[in-house]
C-alpha cells in the first residue's frame, strides 16, 4: 500500500499493515483503532486526531515530521518505533507500550503518559510541559527494606 498526501482511502479497524509503505499519508479521519502497522513506514505522515487505541506499531517509523497531535493511543504498542522529532502534543498515550522507543527531539506538551512504560525510551531533547504527567506504570518499592521484599530476598 502506497499513500500519499491527500489521498483518501478506507482502512478496516483491526486491519494487518505489516511493512506498509505510508510516507506522506494523510490519515485524518481514518479508524485505525487496533491496527497493525508493525515495522510500516509512516514518516511524515499526518495522523492529527487519529484513533489509534489499542492499535501495534511495533518498529514502525514515524519520524520526519509525523503529526500525532491530539491522536488517541492509548493502550497501543510503540515498542523499538522511532518517534524523533514526532509532535505528540496533547495526545493521549496512557498505558502505552514505549519501551526502546526513539523519543528523542519529540514535542510531549500536554500529552498524558500515565501508566506508559517508557523503559529504555530514548528521549534526548524531547520536550515536555508542566502539564505533561509521566508515571511508571507501577511504583517502585521506596525503602530497602521495600525492593528487598520486591525482590523475594
Amino acid at each position: 500500500m502506497n499513500a500519499r498526501t491527500h489521498e483518501i482511502f478506507a482502512v478496516e479497524p483491526g486491519a494487518n499493515l505489516w511493512y506498509a509503505d505510508l510516507r506522506g499519508a494523510d490519515l485524518r479521519g481514518v479508524d485505525l483503532r487496533g491496527a497493525d502497522f508493525f515495522y510500516a513506514d509512516l514518516r511524515g505522515a499526518d495522523l492529527r486526531g487519529v484513533d489509534l487505541s489499542g492499535a501495534d506499531l511495533t518498529g514502525a517509523n514515524l519520524s520526519e515530521g509525523v503529526d500525532l497531535r491530539g491522536a488517541n493511543l492509548r493502550g497501543a504498542c510503540l515498542a523499538y518505533a522511532t518517534l524523533w522529532g514526532v509532535d505528540l502534543r496533547e495526545a493521549d498515550v496512557r498505558d502505552t507500550d514505549l519501551r526502546y522507543t526513539d523519543l528523542r527531539a519529540a514535542s510531549l506538551g500536554g500529552s498524558d503518559f500515565t501508566g506508559a512504560d517508557l523503559t529504555g525510551a530514548a528521549c534526548d531533547d524531547a520536550t515536555f510541559s508542566k502539564r505533561a504527567p509521566v508515571r511508571p506504570a507501577t511504583e517502585p518499592p521506596r525503602s530497602r527494606k521495600e525492593r528487598h521484599r520486591a525482590a523475594g530476598k
